[in-house]
């Protein structure tokens, strides 16, 4: 994963985690992000990092659930990181963060 999906799954681990902190319409934003990838892609998005009020999936039960290997999984999660993180959207939204809500998100990088 490069540094800008790195960036992008932190703040969206943060997303998950601190209910307080991101802004509702930070959230919103993201959602739109997320829809840009299509259903069956934010989905997996969606449950991989648990941004739905549930537990997060692992690759492994992802990729049992849609019948394709774990590389595979992994390629399709890496990508949609990547379709995302390099959007101008994203790093729009990025730059009108709150320095406090970078911080923890860039603690939060793999």
């Amino acid at each position: 994963m490069d540094a800008l999906s790195n960036r992008l799954a932190a703040f969206l681990r943060l997303m998950r985690s601190s209910a307080l902190l991101i802004a509702d319409g930070d959230r919103a934003n993201m959602d739109v992000l997320l829809t840009m990838l299509g259903a069956l892609d934010k989905d997996i998005v969606e449950s991989y990092f648990g941004l739905r009020n549930q537990a997060p999936q692992s690759v492994e039960q992802l990729a049992a659930k849609h019948h394709i290997s774990v590389e595979q999984m992994q390629h399709i999660i890496d990508t949609d990181l990547r379709r995302i993180a390099i959007s101008p959207e994203w790093q729009m939204m990025w730059r009108k963060l709150p320095e406090l809500v970078k911080k923890r998100a860039e603690a939060m990088r793999l």
